[in-house]
């Protein structure tokens, strides 16, 4: 009987195909091929701790990313809001204008909402704003910062007028009223829903009270208030059917009321509770007044224009980034803080500052004497020549100033003449008064009263010595 040696065992172990399949092996193994057997088992054993080692490493990773989450993971576990009201139809409706209907709109004070490009919201967040909305204070509240809701914020997210006529104390018409009823008939299926509104709308080609009450519909149940189980707010329409202008309407007022007036219907809990009243309106608000700084966007007059749908689903996604919800500063504190930092490096730079200011104040000073003494002997040779106007012309154009109030204009004005009363009362007789009230302003009184006297030595050249 032959021993196998460790050489022989070695060229085996190596010489083992990788692919061998088990009745391969069990074949040899009959065989009595005892030392191809152990190679391959030897094989077989590597191969069993390199797989096992992979999977604990790829088990371990799993375990990492899934303590990891994700922004979207962290979007997904939050709660949402529902709400029957869309931006998404204004923004369709606006797009389809007539050069004559966007005229009427711009007119009524709705300018704002000819730039609207809102097709979605972003509703986690809103629900977190609803959330920390507090209808006693009117504010929205969030780990001690207030960001409190009035006429002015309204005014900002819409450009709507906040002064005018309250829309409670019109009267409405009846439901059986000539226009309102034909109005009504003109909807789809006599449904007083949005979709049905902006049909309506886009329908119309021209000025109509069709076009009129369905614009006004709109945007009340869009932007306003919807009445729950898919009814909505005619109210609003009923009260303006009678009226030709509505560009005094106090809008703002009107959404205020709405808006500390919503919260009580609402149950966040309640997936299937809509929330009826200005959710857009609440959170362009927040955003504004709640900083993130990972995400930069240029401010604009109305916010409704400012964000789109893109910017408000980013600024969703940058709050968890960052932290979570409303962690921000209120961008005003941020403001102010700012200030103050700036303030206290203009201090410590101040004297620097004031003497260089005196410094260039003073050059500009010794020009303007240099400026009036070539005026002079300008005047005194060649008084006809056009380039010694030109030189007055420019002289007066940069020296006359708007800077001061017209009181400290008229305190000044005053001064200059009780010094030179005597001389104006002169040149009153002679009609050229009204010469030196015009032009002696930023500019030296000797030179003013000889630009003044010296048409009178034209004038009278028997006078010219006494003058």
């Amino acid at each position: 009987m032959t021993h196998s040696t460790d050489s022989d065992f070695d060229f085996v172990s190596t010489a083992v195909p990788n692919d061998e399949s088990d009745e391969e092996i069990y074949v040899k193994k009959r065989a009595g091929d005892r030392k191809y057997v152990k190679g391959v088992t030897k094989i077989k054993e590597a191969k069993r701790k390199r797989n096992s080692g992979d999977n604990r490493a790829a088990i371990k990773k799993q375990k990492i990313v899934k303590e990891q989450k994700t922004v979207k993971d962290i979007l997904k576990e939050l709660p949402s809001t529902n709400t029957r009201s869309t931006a998404g139809l204004m923004t369709d409706v606006v797009s389809s204008l007539t050069s004559e209907q966007k005229d009427w709109v711009k007119q009524m004070r709705f300018k704002a909402f000819l730039k609207i490009n809102i097709k979605s919201i972003p509703l986690k967040l809103c629900h977190f704003v609803l959330e920390h909305y507090d209808e006693g204070t009117n504010s929205i509240l969030i780990k001690g910062k207030r960001i409190k809701i009035t006429k002015e914020k309204i005014h900002k997210v819409f450009a709507l007028l906040k002064t005018g006529k309250s829309l409670f104390d019109l009267d409405m018409v009846s439901e059986d009223h000539q226009v309102f009823d034909g109005w009504m008939k003109e909807l789809e299926g006599g449904k007083e829903h949005a979709t049905n509104y902006k049909k309506i709308i886009q329908k119309s080609e021209k000025v109509d009270m069709n076009f009129k009450l369905g614009f006004i519909a709109l945007f009340v149940n869009t932007f306003v208030e919807s009445i729950p189980m898919g009814t909505n707010n005619l109210v609003p329409v009923r009260a303006l059917v009678e009226v030709d202008d509505i560009s005094k309407i106090d809008w703002c007022a009107y959404l205020l009321y709405y808006v500390k007036n919503s919260k009580g219907r609402w149950r966040p809990d309640n997936p299937k509770c809509y929330y009826r009243s200005p959710m857009l309106l609440l959170l362009l608000i927040y955003c504004d007044d709640i900083e993130c700084k990972l995400q930069k966007i240029e401010r604009k007059t109305s916010l409704v224009t400012m964000w789109i749908a893109d910017k408000l689903k980013e600024r969703e996604s940058f709050e968890i980034e960052a932290g979570g919800f409303g962690v921000g500063n209120l961008i005003e504190q941020s403001s102010n803080l700012e200030r103050e930092k700036n303030e206290n490096q203009e201090n410590e730079n101040q004297d620097t500052r004031i003497e260089e200011y005196e410094k260039s104040f003073n050059n500009v000073s010794t020009k303007k004497d240099n400026m009036e003494d070539i005026i002079f002997h300008c005047l005194s040779k060649f008084p006809e020549d056009n380039r010694t106007k030109e030189m007055i012309r420019k002289f007066r154009d940069i020296f006359s100033t708007t800077l001061f109030s017209s009181r400290e204009k008229s305190e000044t004005i005053k001064e200059r003449t009780e010094v030179k009363a005597d001389r104006d009362e002169e040149l009153n007789k002679t009609n050229i008064s009204d010469f030196i009230d015009d032009k002696d302003e930023g500019m030296n009184t000797k030179l003013v009263v000889f630009l003044a006297v010296k048409p009178l030595q034209q004038k009278f050249p028997e006078n010219e010595e006494r003058q």
